[in-house]
């Protein structure tokens, strides 16, 4: 049986090797289901640097989520010979509402130490995708990187 609890920040969580659950997200313009993560270890309950985070985030989503798709946008530009041997479908010029047919978000995800890393799903790697730490600092790499 699945542990639960409702967090004063996250609200009702369910243990599932990590505190979890989903909520509906506008990201680029489109509604996505995405997972909201506080890792915790046997049971462990929501740090208060996991919550800190969390409002942090939560008091500006709408900027954070304009910052990513910024930062994805450039990261196109700058990679765009590597995208296209692994996917050639996105056109020259993207705008943000267009990111949604390339890129779509599944976790954010609240680590112990307070850190915040957005994981996407990308077209043209599907195996790794990307993420996008958002707190303390920016910084965008592959999945593996922030996990």
């Amino acid at each position: 049986m699945d542990e639960r609890c409702v967090d004063a920040e996250f609200g009702s969580m369910v243990y599932r090797h990590r505190w979890v659950k989903t909520e509906k997200i506008s990201f680029f313009g489109k509604d996505f289901e995405v997972k909201v993560v506080a890792l915790a270890y046997s049971n462990k309950p929501i740090n208060d640097q996991q919550r800190e985070s969390h409002k942090i985030v939560y008091g500006k989503l709408n900027y954070y989520i304009g910052m990513i798709g910024n930062i994805i946008l450039e990261y196109i530009k700058s990679n765009r010979d590597y995208i296209n041997q692994y996917y050639s479908g996105i056109p020259n010029e993207v705008s943000l509402k267009e990111i949604s047919g390339f890129v779509s978000p599944h976790s954010i995800v609240f680590k112990n130490d307070g850190a915040v890393v957005v994981l996407l799903d990308c077209v043209w790697d599907l195996e790794h995708g990307l993420s996008v730490k958002i707190v303390p600092e920016v910084e965008l790499g592959l999945q593996d990187a922030f996990i």
